[in-house]
């Protein structure tokens, strides 16, 4: 499959609110609490793209196929409660008829480039304790696990954390 990672543009926020949306219904279905799923707010997460692809701290790229967004990676300086790290990729997200066609392999490294011209040798990456199968995607792409929340009533708050060396 020919795709295109580029560098997001502001102009490309409800593009990517729409597919952090589906992949939330996809991917975090049996995860995220119901009310999480159907309260997702799709102009507040257009006006949270829009912001990143502002911020001179994130490096926000794009996935296309034939013109048309499918997946999404940000990258740079610790944004959330990441454990021990300056540097993170913050969000990696594949529409699920676009995923295991080495998009998220080119969005992923990417993320790891940008981070090592930035002059960091390590970054971390927040992924919810219960999607396995990118447990899996991230141990491919080198990541030691190496923490862990504890388990919470709502599912979709409990992180696990994998460190990689650049």
């Amino acid at each position: 499959m020919d795709f295109l990672v580029r560098r997001a543009a502001v102009s490309d926020a409800h593009a990517l609110a729409l597919v952090k949306e589906n992949v939330w219904h996809t991917a975090y279905k049996d995860i995220y609490p119901k009310e999480k799923l159907v309260g997702f707010d799709l102009a507040a997460q257009a006006q949270y793209f829009a912001r990143l692809a502002a911020d001179s701290c994130v490096s926000l790229f794009v996935a296309e196929v034939q013109g048309r967004c499918v997946g999404y990676m940000a990258a740079g300086e610790k944004t959330r409660r990441s454990v021990g790290q300056n540097a993170e990729i913050l969000l990696l997200n594949i529409d699920a008829p676009y995923r295991k066609q080495g998009i998220g392999r080119a969005l992923f490294a990417q993320g790891a480039a940008c981070l090592r011209a930035k002059g960091f040798s390590s970054f971390v990456v927040a992924c919810n304790k219960y999607n396995y199968p990118a447990h899996v995607f991230y141990r491919k792409m080198g990541g030691v696990l190496f923490a862990q929340d504890a388990d919470a009533p709502d599912r979709s708050l409990s992180q696990v954390y994998f460190r990689y060396t650049l």
